[in-house]
């Protein structure tokens, strides 16, 4: 219906409210798909749901009002499918995202300009179609009737497919209701029931505020059957009335409000045959709550049962057997293998595969397998990299709602996991039982192939690809590949030059945060590693562990040239520049190389005259500490290298090695000692 420029307008309100807000009247396009937003021109049968209502005249309307005119409707900003946060983009003008005044609720849609007048139309509800599973494990999803026995589920938990709609809260009464949901033309839309004021939250219900012949109320829905945000989360049926456009969450609702609204068509209706109702009175006392509701279209019948416990409604007898489970805890069927027990057939099958080890559900992407669907479904967001759960506090995004349950606890800052033995808390119970290994050593992830066992099973995995030789995680800048993320992260900084991490002491930078920690206690004088042999305290593991090697005498590092062994291994890599005649380190005075930065360091002090070292009792001074030390001996007379096999002593260890020669038959060359001793250029 393309009657836009047609419109009488007689709601002022409406159209200051509109125009103040830079919205667009419209009209709504008869026979449009409000699931998707497409146009469809195939005109079929009248439907009940192609009725409008008129909050002004209290009547229904198919095209307009005959007194009031079309409806009107506030459109959506228009935002493509797909956008990552399409549904915060499309919010109307005038309206806006933030916490909601429902406790516990997350976001909310709240008026941030005029008064939103009464009759104004929001929608439709946009989402994605869904089996029934998926529907009822979602929050934000709505059952179409499209007939006996027949319906659509729409679901808008992915926001790239939804619009702003899915912000908007339930009421928890009458009072505070302020649009009604309705179901027209194949979807969902919000109609304005009550004023909405300026700061003032939209909430909807599915039902009229002012309907009082429901034969279940809001109260009894939100205190006998669940709690407010269990009614939130539960998935709702919309059925229409023709008659006054009243909708109602299910069948037996519906035909009850038939039977006592609209009693003259009702029994002009059961007086044609139409509608035969079988002794309703006698159904609604009977326990099981079973109502029947037989059209007469040909041999089709419909039936509604009807759970006495919560008032839940069921097409079949069999589904109502099943459901009343829930509330009396039978669980027949029993698994063999381990004596489990499920109140369900298909829970019971899904079990069975732990035991079979079947997985029929498997990633077209990655050809990895699942026992269930669901959990397929879970894995194909690392591929889609689709975050549906949102947290309200901080924005982030989560795969899994149980991740964002876990996340939101930091905001509550509620720690209620307490340990005995340290009494540090934890906010969840699996963070908890992973530090409570720490105290009893237990390791119950054990590798298949080495023994080795893990306290937590991510380390387990992580290790599994040393064996495995996978590494996942690849450098885009030289092709290098890691095991895992953070290492990859670690190594991206050598190409980008970031140093991120600062020293508050000095204002030094670091690429790694472990680099700062260890540099720090050059500042504090920490040295947390202690021997157990003699005590002696070294700021790094690794200073310690090369220092045990002097207490068992253990020299790991072999060189393959000579044979010669090692305690530390940069000492090896020193002594294999003898073999290789490497000299990396060069004098930017003279040009002279040098195998040890040390020897550098030394021939430097002949360039620069520099004599630091005094000696107390001549005044003699020396550019080594060792010359220094070796003088001094002249004033002591000490002489603390000693021949094992004469005993005579030397002031130098290089003079004792010279005259053990003689002892072997070698001949004592003064000259080359006395060359060695004046030369400044030897290396010490």
């Amino acid at each position: 219906m393309n009657n836009t420029n047609r419109i009488v307008c007689v709601f002022c309100s409406v159209c200051v409210y509109l125009k103040k807000n830079k919205m667009q009247l419209d009209s709504y396009s008869y026979g449009s798909s409000l699931c998707d937003g497409s146009n469809s021109n195939d005109i079929t049968d009248i439907k009940e749901e192609d009725y409008l209502y008129c909050e002004v005249c209290k009547s229904s309307f198919m095209k307009e009002c005959e007194v009031h005119g079309a409806a009107l409707f506030v459109p959506d900003t228009p935002v493509p499918m797909g956008v990552s946060d399409r549904a915060r983009q499309t919010l109307p003008a005038g309206l806006e995202l933030r916490k909601s005044s429902i406790p516990d609720s997350g976001l909310g849609v709240f008026n941030k300009g005029d008064t939103v007048p009464v009759g104004v139309h929001f929608g439709p509800y946009q989402g994605e179609l869904v089996d029934r599973e998926e529907a009822m494990n979602s929050a934000y999803s709505w059952v179409i009737s499209k007939g006996r026995q027949c319906e659509e589920y729409i679901d808008a938990r992915n926001e790239k497919h939804a619009n702003w709609m899915r912000y908007v809260n339930c009421a928890r009464d009458e009072e505070e209701q302020n649009l009604v949901a309705f179901q027209y033309r194949g979807g969902i839309l919000y109609r304005c029931c009550q004023s909405i004021k300026p700061g003032q939250e939209l909430l909807v219900w599915y039902q009229e505020d002012y309907s009082k012949d429901l034969c279940v109320t809001l109260d009894y829905l939100r205190k006998k059957k669940c709690s407010f945000n269990e009614v939130k989360d539960t998935l709702l049926q919309v059925i229409s009335c023709s008659l006054c456009s009243v909708s109602y969450s299910g069948r037996i609702y519906f035909d009850n409000h038939m039977r006592r609204c609209h009693y003259e068509e009702f029994v002009r209706q059961q007086k044609s045959g139409l509608i035969k109702y079988d002794d309703v009175k006698a159904t609604e006392r009977s326990n099981s709550q079973q109502i029947s509701c037989s059209f007469s279209h040909g041999e089709n019948q419909e039936a509604v049962y009807l759970c006495s416990e919560c008032g839940k409604s069921f097409t079949y007898q069999s589904n109502l057997r099943q459901h009343q489970r829930i509330h009396t805890a039978e669980k027949p069927y029993d698994c063999s293998e381990c004596g489990k027990t499920f109140n369900h057939l298909s829970n019971f099958q899904r079990h069975r595969r732990v035991h079979t080890g079947e997985k029929p559900f498997q990633c077209s992407e990655c050809g990895k397998s699942f026992t269930q669907k669901s959990h397929l479904k879970l894995h194909q967001r690392i591929h889609t990299g689709e975050k549906p759960f949102q947290c309200s506090e901080c924005g982030k995004s989560f795969t899994e709602l149980s991740a964002l349950q876990q996340h939101q606890l930091i905001h509550t800052g509620v720690k209620s996991h307490h340990c005995s033995q340290c009494g540090k808390t934890f906010n969840h119970p699996s963070n908890f039982q992973r530090h409570q290994r720490v105290h009893t050593g237990e390791k119950p992830f054990p590798c298949s192939q080495c023994g080795k066992s893990f306290t937590q099973k991510s380390h387990l995995k992580l290790h599994q690809r040393i064996h495995t030789g996978e590494k996942p995680f690849q450098c885009s800048e030289c092709g290098k590949s890691f095991t895992h993320q953070y290492p990859l992260q670690q190594h991206q900084r050598i190409h980008t030059g970031e140093k991120p991490y600062h020293c508050l002491y000095c204002g030094r930078s670091f690429n790694h945060q472990s680099s700062l920690k260890e540099h720090q206690r050059i500042h504090t004088g920490e040295k947390p590693y202690s021997c157990s042999e003699c005590r002696k305290s070294f700021t790094h593991l690794k200073g310690l562990q090369q220092h045990l090697h002097t207490h068992n005498g253990e020299k790991p590092f072999h060189c393959r040239q000579c044979g010669k062994s090692f305690t530390e291994q940069r000492t090896l890599r020193r002594h294999q520049r003898i073999h290789t005649g490497e000299k990396p380190y060069h004098c930017a005075q003279c040009g002279k190389s040098f195998t040890y930065h040390s020897s550098l360091q030394r021939h430097q002090q002949i360039h620069t005259g520099v004599k630091p070292y005094y000696c107390s009792q001549c005044g003699k001074t020396f550019t080594h500490q060792s010359g220094l030390q070796r003088h001094q001996r002249i004033h002591t007379g000490e002489k603390p290298y000693r021949c094992s096999l004469c005993g005579k002593s030397f002031t130098q260890n290089s003079h004792r090695k010279q005259h053990e020669r003689l002892h072997a038959g070698g001949r004592f060359d003064y000259s080359s000692s006395l060359k060695t001793l004046n030369c400044p250029n030897t290396e010490m």
